[in-house]
C-alpha cells in the first residue's frame, strides 16, 4: 500500500487506535457478498463462524472474526484494502463488515452476533437482521435509529462509502424476550432495503451517495411520517429518489400527495403513477412553480 494513497490514512489511522488500546482487536468478514477473499485466507488464521446454517444461512455464507495480532499485522492492511476496493459497491453486501476492540475471546464474539441477528417483530415474526452489515449501520442515521451491538464491543470501526474510517456509536438494545430473542424495530428497519436501493440508483446515476447524505436521512423520515410501506420497495426507492434529485418537499405538491396517500393506504402504486406522469410535468414539479400556486391559492381563499 503506497504512503501516497489515500486508504493509508485509513491503515495509520486504525493502526494509531489499536496501538492505543489495551484490548485484543478483532476483523469482521462477510462472506456473503461473495468477494474473493483469498487474500485474508493466505494468513491461515483461525476463523470463529457466526454460526447462522440453523436459520438458512449455507456455512460457506456465514460472517466469521478473526484476530489482529497488533497495529502492525499485515492481515489489517489487507482487510483496509478489501474494504477500499469494495467501498462504493452498495448493492451488494460489504466484504469487510469492521475492526473492533472487545473483552471477549473470538468465539464469544461469535456467539454474540448470533444472538443480535436474530430477532421478533412486533408481530412475533422471528427474523435474521444483519446489523453489523455497513449498509445498515449507514442506514441508522438516515432514519435517526441507534445502532445496536452486543455488550462488550468497545470500539467499533466501518469505512464508509466516501472513504473515512468511522467510529460506529452504539449501544446495546433493550432486553431479550423468555427465549434470548431481542425485539425488532421494524418500522425503521423495514426501510434498510429501499434506503440501500436508492443509495445504489445514486451511484448508478454518476452521482455520489455521501453528498445526499442529509437528505436521505430526511427523506427516509418523512417517508416514515407519512406512512408510506417500505415493503413497497418500488414505491419507497421512487420517493426517496424524488424528495432528493427532484424536489426537498416534493411530499407538499397536490398530486404527489394524493399519489403518496394512495400508496400509503394500499390503493395503488406510487412507483407506478409516478411513472405515468409525462417528462414536461417532472420539469414543473422540479422548477417549484406549484408552491407559488399553492401559496396564491391559499391567500386567496384566505380573503375569501
Amino acid at each position: 500500500m503506497s504512503r501516497y494513497d489515500d486508504r493509508f490514512d485509513v491503515l495509520v489511522a486504525l493502526r494509531d487506535q489499536i496501538a492505543a488500546s489495551a484490548q485484543p482487536w478483532f476483523v469482521l468478514i462477510d462472506p456473503m457478498s461473495r468477494t474473493d477473499l483469498s487474500c485474508i485466507d493466505q494468513f491461515n488464521r483461525q476463523k470463529h463462524l457466526v454460526d447462522l446454517t440453523s436459520y438458512g444461512l449455507d456455512r460457506a455464507l456465514c460472517p466469521y472474526v478473526v484476530r489482529v495480532l497488533g497495529s502492525r499485522d499485515e492481515l489489517l492492511e489487507e482487510t483496509v484494502s478489501l474494504a477500499w476496493e469494495r467501498r462504493q459497491d452498495w448493492q451488494e453486501p460489504q466484504p469487510v463488515c469492521g475492526w473492533l476492540s472487545s473483552e471477549l475471546s473470538p468465539g464469544s464474539i461469535a456467539l454474540s452476533i448470533k444472538q443480535m441477528a436474530v430477532t421478533r417483530t412486533r408481530d412475533g415474526n422471528r427474523n435474521l437482521k444483519r446489523f453489523y452489515d455497513p449498509r445498515v449501520v449507514q442506514h441508522a442515521s438516515f432514519s435517526k435509529c441507534p445502532v445496536y451491538a452486543p455488550d462488550g464491543w468497545l470500539q467499533w470501526f466501518q469505512l464508509g462509502f466516501d472513504g473515512n474510517a468511522r467510529l460506529v456509536p452504539h449501544r446495546m438494545p433493550a432486553a431479550a424476550d423468555r427465549e434470548g430473542i431481542i425485539s425488532s424495530d421494524s418500522i425503521h428497519e423495514g426501510w434498510v432495503v429501499p434506503a440501500v436501493a436508492a443509495i445504489a440508483q445514486l451511484q448508478r446515476f454518476g452521482e455520489r451517495p455521501s453528498a445526499y447524505e442529509q437528505q436521505l436521512q430526511l427523506a427516509v423520515h418523512c417517508g416514515i411520517e407519512l406512512g408510506l410501506p417500505p415493503e413497497n420497495t418500488a414505491d419507497a426507492v421512487s420517493f426517496l429518489l424524488h424528495k432528493v434529485l427532484v424536489h426537498p418537499e416534493i411530499e407538499r405538491h397536490p398530486t404527489v400527495c394524493m399519489w403518496l396517500k394512495q400508496a400509503a393506504s394500499g390503493e395503488a402504486s406510487y412507483a407506478d403513477q409516478s411513472a405515468e406522469a409525462s417528462s414536461s410535468w417532472w420539469r414543473d414539479v422540479e422548477s417549484g412553480q406549484w408552491q407559488k400556486n399553492i401559496k396564491d391559492e391559499s391567500r386567496e381563499t384566505g380573503y375569501g
